[in-house]
């Protein structure tokens, strides 16, 4: 299934909780939210704060891209701010690691 997902990355954050509302407006099934911590990539953005501010804005699911560095020890900050669904990038954390356990109701992804 090919869908909408939008990343709040390219959001005008002065405007975020209003761009957030257009996005699932126009029938986005998802809002990403890009996490880079400066060391698994070069930039640093958002964290669990941002997820639980967006999670306010909208009723459709949230995913959280984690590009940090040992995404594990964040997956259930991000879970409990709000996401829906947690995605990392193969081998950033533990070989066969999920992160830990796995909240009731949550997906987890990985790239």
């Amino acid at each position: 299934m090919i869908g909408i997902v939008p990343s709040i990355l390219s959001a005008d954050f002065t405007r975020l909780g209003e761009q957030v509302r257009e996005a699932d407006a126009a029938g986005a099934q998802r809002i990403q939210i890009d996490v880079m911590d400066g060391h698994f990539v070069p930039n640093i953005t958002m964290g669990p704060m941002v997820v639980e501010a967006v999670r306010r804005c909208t009723r459709i699911p949230l995913e959280a891209h984690l590009m940090i560095t040992n995404p594990e020890r964040f997956i259930e900050d991000f879970a409990q701010a709000g996401a829906d669904v947690i995605i990392v990038n193969r081998g950033n954390g533990p070989p066969g690691s999920k992160g830990g356990s796995q909240p009731a109701g949550f997906r987890f992804g990985s790239v």
